[in-house]
């Protein structure tokens, strides 16, 4: 069965002049280009060339990406992380061992203070795509590394809890991680 695997490569130290050249590279891969700010962490800063690959397995995904890395070290780009996600709906079906879920939010940038002591409750996080000039919208992610009715339950929870709040939720993602080569990257901004 063909799936599709969402590879997030990011890269290291990417100075602000170089970011339109980034960019560039990206779209010549075929792939979009994200430069996620985060709302803490040891690593705030972190851009990424992101793509969808549609393959029968991890193995087949992982050449693809190994290539990829290379053409952005040829690039003069230094990988420093390998991400590899899949639509948290097919987690059941996943033989392989798996690392966490993940649900994405992008939302409305408004009450900032309650929106962080929000997020703090919830144990989830901010983080925002300074690529695209939109200061009104910011970006949730909540992490779980239980078990999926429980992810789904922290989920159903948290989109109520932000409907009522006010914040409207533009759109959401949940993923399933099946292979991240650097979790430490998001240090002191997931908790969890």
């Amino acid at each position: 069965m063909t799936i599709p695997f969402e590879i997030h490569l990011t890269v290291d130290g990417l100075p602000a002049e170089e970011t339109n050249a980034f960019v560039q590279c990206c779209t010549l891969e075929g792939a979009k280009p994200l430069l996620m700010e985060l709302s803490r962490g040891a690593c705030i800063r972190q851009p990424m060339l992101t793509k969808v690959l549609y393959a029968t397995s991890l193995d087949t995904v992982l050449t693809d990406t190994d290539m990829l890395c290379g053409r952005l070290l040829s690039a003069g780009y230094t990988v420093n992380r390998v991400k590899i996600e899949i639509p948290a709906d097919q987690a059941a079906t996943w033989q392989e061992p798996a690392l966490y879920f993940e649900w994405h939010g992008k939302i409305n940038y408004v009450q900032p203070a309650a929106l962080l002591q929000l997020c703090e409750k919830q144990e989830v996080h901010l983080s925002v795509n300074s690529l695209r000039n939109d200061p009104d919208t910011r970006f949730i992610t909540l992490r779980e590394y239980g078990p999926e009715p429980l992810f789904r339950e922290r989920v159903s929870r948290l989109t109520e809890v932000l409907g009522s709040g006010g914040w409207e939720l533009y759109k959401q993602q949940a993923e399933y991680c099946v292979y991240d080569t650097n979790v430490m990257l998001d240090k002191g901004w997931l908790t969890k």
